[in-house]
């Protein structure tokens, strides 16, 4: 029903997704979507899919593509306290990984730590 969609409390939609805080859901939504990969989605989505080489450079890289992906929720003042980390992980089969670690100031919580697959 329409109204279970609705915090009584605060008036704010709640996630269409059982469980997930909708700002949390909203960044990891920013990660799964190419930025690009459609005309609707003008800016939304991430360029994770550019760091295709696990070099020294590519935790950087990483990192700062996570933070850019951030910043308009960090803008907004919808998250404060925001640490992104970028680091390659395996030996044989290397993959990117970005790390999040935020302050979710609309619930007044810490973020789970979102651990979010890369290059």
């Amino acid at each position: 029903m329409l109204a279970d969609l609705i915090d009584p409390e605060k008036g704010d939609a709640v996630s269409f997704l059982a469980g997930d805080d909708p700002l949390d859901a909203a960044i990891a939504w920013q990660f799964t979507v190419r930025q690009g990969s459609g005309a609707a989605l003008g800016t939304n989505g991430h360029r994770l899919h550019t760091i295709t080489k696990a070099t020294p450079q590519a935790p950087g890289q990483l990192e700062t593509e996570g933070r850019r992906v951030l910043e308009k929720f960090a803008g907004r003042g919808q998250l404060a306290d925001v640490e992104v980390s970028g680091e390659i992980v395996g030996e044989s089969t290397p993959i990117g990984a970005v790390t999040i670690k935020a302050t979710n100031v609309p619930a007044q919580r810490s973020t789970r730590e979102l651990p979010i697959g890369g290059a």
